[in-house]
């Protein structure tokens, strides 16, 4: 008997995915259990709109609901399988079986999450227990993750300029007043590639003041 099934998947970076998306499936059992075909983990990726269009008046008055979708990602990790256990069963005890799934694996660029009125971009991570007997119905456990966007910075121009902020600061006031410490810092430009770039900076401090 299955005691505890649960999914638990890493946080993001900054509320959404853009490359890798990591976590692990636990379950919890009391006893030897024999019966099912193997413990699964899958990640989809799928778009949904409908909405609906009137015309005309009275008697000839004439609605049309027009509606699509569309599969963006579907991968399918096996995390344990009957087939390769002793007797063909699942020991009793406590598994954590980890996974990840890439992002970049389809050779496109997904669409980030959204949610409007006539329609959904949706990513799904599903966690199944399949049983081996087509008359029981599989343990299923859904989580939704945000994907989100990705935006190459070389076909936007505003950030590849580059960046200048300057800070000046004088100690005491009036006669007792000293020369300014600035503070200037810059980049080489304000857009970067998560994963592929550093972020380059220079700071020039300049200390026109009596203190050190």
């Amino acid at each position: 008997m299955v005691k505890e099934f649960q999914l638990f998947i890493s946080p993001p970076p900054r509320g959404g995915f853009v490359s890798d998306i990591t976590g692990h499936v636990l379950v919890v059992t009391e006893e030897a259990k024999q019966g099912y075909e193997s413990i699964e983990v899958t990640l989809r990726g799928y778009a949904d709109v409908r909405w609906s269009e009137s015309s005309g008046g009275g008697d000839n008055r004439r609605t049309v609901t027009y509606h699509s979708h569309e599969d963006f990602i579907y991968q399918t990790i096996i995390l344990w399988s009957s087939e390769n256990a002793l007797n063909h069963e699942l020991s009793p005890g406590s598994y954590q079986f980890p996974f990840a799934f890439s992002l970049q694996s389809s050779g496109r660029p997904l669409p980030p999450s959204f949610e409007g009125y006539v329609g959904h971009i949706r990513y799904e991570i599903e966690a199944t227990i399949v049983k081996a007997s087509a008359l029981k119905r599989n343990k299923r456990i859904t989580a939704r993750v945000a994907v989100a966007p990705v935006v190459d910075p070389n076909i936007v121009p505003n950030v590849r300029l580059p960046k200048v902020l300057q800070v000046e600061k004088t100690l005491c006031c009036l006669c007792c007043a000293s020369g300014p410490i600035s503070l200037t810092a810059r980049v080489p430009r304000t857009g970067f590639c998560i994963i592929q770039d550093a972020i380059p900076f220079e700071v020039d401090i300049e200390n026109g003041s009596n203190r050190q």
